[in-house]
């Protein structure tokens, strides 16, 4: 998530905008559910993708409050 920050920083930097409504990000994830059905994919995948994507925001959240950035005090590499 961290990597993630400083990505996001780069692209708004060159005033790009990659960003999904809370909207779309629900239909994804609806639509995602009724795929994991497939036994290929299983719900199992499902949920951890859900539980890795949480704690992604939580993460991406705390660096942003933080102001978490390469070379700032505190910030790392």
């Amino acid at each position: 998530a961290y990597l993630e920050r400083v990505a996001y920083d780069r692209i708004t930097t060159q005033g790009i905008r990659v960003r999904l409504s809370s909207g779309d990000r629900i239909k994804m994830l609806r639509e995602m559910w009724q795929e994991a059905k497939s036994p290929n994919v299983g719900r199992a995948a499902w949920f951890l993708l859900v539980a890795r994507q949480g704690l992604q925001r939580v993460v991406s959240f705390f660096c942003w409050c933080f102001r978490l950035r390469p070379g700032s005090p505190g910030g790392g590499v």
